[in-house]
């Protein structure tokens, strides 16, 4: 009888720690999946950030509003995209001096007045003398700011993420510049996707950092 307890018993043990590891690395491979999938929403997101600002620089939307001093047709376009994408906080064309010529005029929920409580100015804005001085090199990301001009309608702490491309006239000649912000609000909310959470405890999570280290954003739950 003792012989078979302890055959069982040594069974036991060896199933339970193959289980184990069995289960870690099913864990493991489960969140290299997340982890990769995460990226590649992410990825996508800020990809088809730059290309819309690419896209949107070269239309002859901006450059009429900073010609003309009428943002109208700016403000249309900057409105369905804000609405349609949902995900862009603010667009904004400025001429060359920094003064802001036109932004959305709706928030994400497609309500209107949003354009009302921004600033009118970005020349104070850190990042707005490198982008003048070096307008041929094209897009200038910026990873973690705080504009004045969005203050209004950001939290206490919150940033964006954004692009900024010069705007040209006919002549190539840069007039201006065309920026688009995303919250880290909304990268906060995508986190929230990958936060698992048994009996209160968080298991695991997802942060958002930058090549060296610092974290962009958490997720929105934590």
């Amino acid at each position: 009888m003792p012989t078979v307890i302890l055959a069982f018993l040594s069974i036991w043990l060896v199933s339970s720690a193959t289980m184990e590891t069995q289960i870690r690395e099913r864990v493991t491979r489960g969140l290299k999946l997340s982890a990769t999938g995460l990226a590649t929403t992410l990825d996508a997101t800020l990809n088809d950030m730059l290309s819309d600002a690419a896209t949107t620089a070269r239309l002859y939307l901006p450059q009429e509003a900073i010609e003309s001093g009428d943002p109208k047709n700016f403000q249309w376009y900057a409105d369905e995209l804000v609405s349609k994408k949902n995900r862009y906080l603010a667009i904004v064309v400025s001429d060359a001096e920094g003064k802001v010529i036109g932004t959305n005029t709706v928030n994400q929920q497609g309500q209107p007045g949003f354009g009302k409580n921004l600033g009118r100015d970005i020349s104070k804005e850190p990042w707005f003398q490198k982008v003048t001085e070096n307008v041929e090199d094209g897009a200038y990301i910026i990873s973690e700011e705080r504009p004045q001009m969005l203050w209004p309608v950001l939290g206490e702490k919150e940033c964006v993420t954004g692009v900024v491309y010069p705007v040209l006239d006919i002549l190539d000649e840069p007039i201006g510049m065309i920026a688009f912000f995303i919250s880290h609000e909304q990268f906060g909310e995508l986190l929230d996707q990958f936060t698992i959470t048994h009996n209160g405890v968080v298991e695991t999570f997802a942060l958002l950092s930058t090549l060296d280290g610092k974290v962009l954003t958490r997720p929105e739950s934590l």
